[in-house]
């Protein structure tokens, strides 16, 4: 199953900014933070005119471009500066102790592995053919995938919450279980998605 991925490229739908653009938008937004939007916006106009902060924006253009990013960057960045980077808190580290996490069993991830590579091969499109190979680009997100896991294998989610439960099961117990379904496929196609890329 692995092997047939090896001229096939993921997607991607998240664009992640570097850490150097995130320290920058995140130092400019505690400076404003308790600015009203217009005086945001005007300052935020002002700081885009640095001549450093325009060459790091460039190099970050150029670099989510590439990468396949066909958004309005800056708009990106504005956004993120104004609802993300101002009003994110600098809290002190919660003592509180982490919960302990449920794994799920070996069967049920080798299970989501199979279906995650089949759902690349067969969401897999041609880009580009030569006289020696093919490549495909998979557009499947991680969320259709999971949703098409779970409708295919109901019947483990089933068996999983009657196992736990002798007595009836809650709303609650159902959702937390599928948290944690959703959790683990979502990580192990992240892991297949970093492989399958690096084969390219």
């Amino acid at each position: 199953m692995e092997n047939q991925n090896q001229n096939i490229k993921l997607k991607t739908y998240r664009f992640i900014l570097s850490n150097e653009m995130i320290e920058h938008l995140s130092n400019f937004a505690k400076v404003h933070q308790y600015d009203d939007q217009k005086i945001f916006k005007e300052e935020w106009k002002i700081w885009l005119t640095d001549e450093n902060i325009k060459s790091l924006i460039n190099e970050e253009i150029k670099r989510l471009s590439n990468i396949g990013c066909t958004k309005d960057i800056i708009d990106k960045m504005y956004k993120s500066a104004r609802y993300y980077y101002r009003n994110k808190q600098t809290k002190e580290k919660n003592t509180q102790p982490r919960k302990s996490y449920e794994h799920t069993s070996k069967e049920i991830q080798e299970k989501m592995d199979e279906h995650i590579y089949r759902q690349i091969n067969e969401n897999a499109q041609q880009i580009e053919k030569d006289s020696s190979n093919e490549k495909k680009i998979s557009k499947i997100s991680p969320a259709e995938s999971f949703d098409h896991y779970l409708q295919e294998n109901k019947e483990d989610l089933i068996k999983e919450l009657s196992n736990n439960n002798q007595n009836k099961i809650t709303r609650e117990e159902c959702e937390n279980l599928i948290k944690k379904y959703k959790k683990t496929y979502k990580n192990r196609f992240y892991n297949i998605r970093v492989s399958v890329n690096n084969l390219i």
